[in-house]
């Protein structure tokens, strides 16, 4: 007997276009959870919330990240709707604290691209795996070497993120 394809759910029907998720690895250093809204079978739109637990070492590193809000176009590339392998833009609002002269608080703007691929159980939960590498410009007047009017800092990102579609 020949098996049957899989049939694919029409999009207009489908009731479930909202994600909570959560990257487990970064939770380690950071609170961070994101939201996704499925735009239609190929696109959804990503924004994800990450907050820094700092410490009160301020020898230790001149500057540290307080909050991140980032938001990215995911595009995928599977059979059914907003799963399977993926591409995604992004762009990023990056809010500072400097300590090396003194207490400064500031703001930066970074760009990502990152690829990964997406599995979705039959009750809605998933698993991404993913990476994300972002390109944050930071003034010269807060860093400690003025070469440049901006230093380019590249974060990679790898993601296991754990979610629940509903």
């Amino acid at each position: 007997m020949k098996k049957q394809p899989k049939q694919r759910t029409d999009f207009n029907s489908y009731k479930t276009k909202n994600e909570i998720q959560t990257n487990v690895l970064h939770n380690f250093v950071y609170a961070n959870i994101a939201y996704e809204r499925i735009i239609n079978e190929k696109i959804g739109i990503n924004t994800i919330f990450k907050f820094f637990i700092e410490g009160d070492d301020r020898e230790s590193s001149s500057v540290k990240a307080k909050s991140i809000i980032y938001s990215n176009i995911k595009i995928y590339f599977g059979n059914d709707i907003c799963n399977g392998w993926f591409i995604k833009l992004g762009v990023g609002l990056f809010n500072y604290s400097n300590y090396i002269y003194e207490t400064t608080e500031f703001s930066t703007i970074g760009f990502g691209f990152g690829f990964g691929y997406k599995f979705i159980s039959s009750k809605n939960y998933f698993l991404e795996l993913g990476f994300e590498a972002i390109k944050a410009y930071t003034p010269a007047k807060y860093r400690k070497r003025q070469t440049t009017n901006f230093l380019i800092q590249n974060i990679p990102f790898i993601a296991i993120t754990v979610g629940k579609r509903f």
